[in-house]
């Protein structure tokens, strides 16, 4: 692992609470790695009736990422858990882009870049409206 994914956050979630930003005191402190996702850098799931209330996980393509991009993603999970910010609306937007401002962070609510190179595939079906 190139990235110790749980020291990142601890650092991130202490500058996400300088800023006075209301983030969950209820995570799980382990990041967890998903090797199966394509589509997505980060994910931060609610939890039910467990110890804890969010789980975060990065999936494992971050890895040749550079620092910076790395922290993004943790930081953008991270404002996931804020109350009412389990979406990209104006709340978690305004939360954001204080952190890009006072940490130089890309927090963003959705990337351009592609995780892995899809090759194409051929089309099995056509459907046509008539």
């Amino acid at each position: 692992m190139k990235y110790d994914y749980n020291a990142l956050m601890k650092e991130i979630y202490e500058e996400v609470r300088a800023l006075g930003i209301p983030v969950s005191g209820n995570i799980e402190p382990e990041v967890q790695i998903n090797t199966r996702a394509k589509k997505r850098y980060g994910r931060c799931m609610r939890l039910h009736g467990e110890k804890y209330e969010y789980r975060i996980e990065v999936s494992a393509y971050l890895e040749d990422k550079d620092e910076n991009c790395v922290r993004s993603v943790l930081a953008h999970e991270l404002l996931h858990t804020c109350p009412r910010c389990m979406n990209h609306k104006l709340l978690w937007k305004t939360y954001a882009g204080k952190m890009n401002n006072a940490y130089s962070y890309c927090i963003t609510a959705t990337t351009e870049e592609a995780l892995v190179e899809y090759e194409e595939k051929p089309v099995k079906y056509m459907l046509q409206c008539t």
